[in-house]
């Protein structure tokens, strides 16, 4: 999922939490990259092979 826009807000809450990564530096300057996309598994149910895949992680809750 592209979370672009919240890349900033994901790089505040990494700086806050400093133990959270080993590689401070390399973050700050890749950050772009590194925190750009979320990847999410749907368990249940279970994804129909047939179907689109989401784009959406609240497609059908609204």
């Amino acid at each position: 999922m592209d979370v672009r826009p919240y890349v900033e807000t994901k790089l505040r809450a990494v700086r806050a939490h400093r133990s959270q990564t080993d590689f401070p530096g390399e973050l700050e300057e890749n950050a772009a990259d590194l925190l750009s996309t979320e990847y999410f598994k749907r368990v249940l149910p279970q994804p129909d092979p047939e179907e689109q895949m989401e784009h959406d992680l609240l497609t059908g809750l609204r």
